[in-house]
C-alpha cells in the first residue's frame, strides 16, 4: 500500500512539472512571435523625422561609353537611316511631330527590317527637305516632342526605363539654326532629376502618415492605405519621371514618390501625390526649380 501511494505521487510531480515546461515554452513562443491583424499587417510603431529621399537609381543612366549591345543597334539602326528615305517609304518610323512636306518633322524608327525591335533607339530630323539622323537617342514607346520655331529649340521626351510600375523619362535638347541645320545640344539624365528631388525634399513618418516637407515645409500630407505590406520602411524617387510642355514651351518634370515596406525593392504609389518642378535650359545647362504638388 505505502509501496502504491508513493509510486502515485511520484507520478503526479511528474505530471506538474510536464505541465509548467509545456507552460513556459508556450510563453517563449508567443514573446517572440509578432502578431497580425486580419490583413498581416504587423503591430509596429514607425516614428521617422525629416529624412531625406532615397533613390532607386544609383548612378547615371547614360553610360559613357555603350554597352556593346547599344553599339550594335546603334550600328543596325546608321545602316537603315543611310538607306532610308522617308519620302520614299516611312513604314519603319512613326511621325511624332509636323509633316513630311512641312519645314520640319521628327521621327521615331519603330523597329529594323525584319520587324526586331532595337530598344527604341533612332531619331530623324526633317528639316527643309534634309534628314538629321541621331541614332543614340533613346525615344521609348511613347515619345513627346516640343519645338519652339523662334528659338529654334527642339524637345524630346522619351522614356528611358520601362517595366511594371516603372516609367521613367530622359529629356533631349536640339538646336535648328536659320539654316534648318539640326544638331544635338544636351540630355538631361533622370539619374539627375532624382537626385535633385532628394536633396531637397525629405519626409516625417508617423505609423501610416506620411509628411512630405521642403525646408520643414509639409507640401503634403498622406495616409498610407496599402494593407499587408508591414510597416513603412521609407519613401524613395527614381522610378516616376515625365515630362510635360505647355503651349508657351515651358518644361515641367513631373515625379512620383514611391512607398517602400519592409525589405522588398517595389514601391506602392496608390496613396503618393505627383511633384513637379520647372525645368529651364540655358547656355548648355539644365536648372531645376520651384518643386510643388502637380496641378493638373
Amino acid at each position: 500500500m505505502k509501496k502504491s501511494l508513493v509510486l502515485m505521487l511520484l507520478g503526479l510531480c511528474i505530471m506538474v512539472s510536464s505541465c509548467k515546461n509545456n507552460t513556459a515554452d508556450s510563453s517563449v513562443l508567443e514573446s517572440t512571435t509578432p502578431t497580425a491583424d486580419a490583413d498581416g499587417n504587423i503591430d509596429f510603431n514607425v516614428n521617422i523625422d525629416g529624412a531625406a529621399l532615397h533613390g532607386t537609381m544609383n548612378k547615371s543612366w547614360k553610360r559613357e561609353e555603350p554597352t556593346k549591345k547599344e553599339q550594335r543597334n546603334i550600328e543596325q539602326i546608321t545602316d537603315i537611316f543611310n538607306s532610308t528615305n522617308l519620302e520614299v517609304n516611312s513604314t519603319l518610323f512613326e511621325c511624332l511631330y509636323g509633316e513630311i512636306d512641312g519645314p520640319i518633322s521628327v521621327w521615331s524608327l519603330l523597329y529594323g527590317r525584319n520587324e526586331e525591335l532595337l530598344d527604341y533607339y533612332g531619331i530623324i530630323v526633317r528639316s527643309n527637305g534634309n534628314d538629321y539622323v541621331f541614332p543614340d537617342i533613346c525615344h521609348g514607346k511613347n515619345p513627346v516632342v516640343d519645338y519652339n520655331d523662334k528659338s529654334g529649340t527642339l524637345l524630346i521626351a522619351g522614356d528611358v526605363i520601362e517595366g511594371t510600375g516603372t516609367h521613367v523619362e530622359a529629356l533631349y535638347v536640339l538646336s535648328v539654326n536659320k539654316n534648318g541645320e539640326v544638331t544635338f545640344d544636351k540630355m538631361l539624365d533622370p539619374f539627375d532629376v532624382q537626385e535633385y528631388f532628394k536633396e531637397q525634399v525629405n519626409y516625417d513618418v508617423a505609423d501610416n502618415d506620411i509628411s512630405l516637407k521642403i525646408k520643414n515645409k509639409s507640401i503634403a500630407e498622406v495616409t498610407n492605405s496599402e494593407d499587408g505590406q508591414g510597416p513603412i520602411r521609407g519613401i524613395a524617387v527614381g522610378e516616376q519621371i515625365a515630362y510635360e510642355f505647355d503651349e508657351n514651351h515651358n518644361i515641367k518634370v513631373n515625379v512620383v514618390p514611391g512607398v517602400k515596406f519592409g525589405v522588398g525593392s517595389s514601391l506602392y504609389y496608390e496613396d503618393m501625390p505627383t511633384l513637379s518642378a520647372d525645368v529651364k535650359y540655358d547656355n548648355g545647362s539644365f536648372k531645376l526649380s520651384n518643386i510643388r504638388i502637380n496641378e493638373m
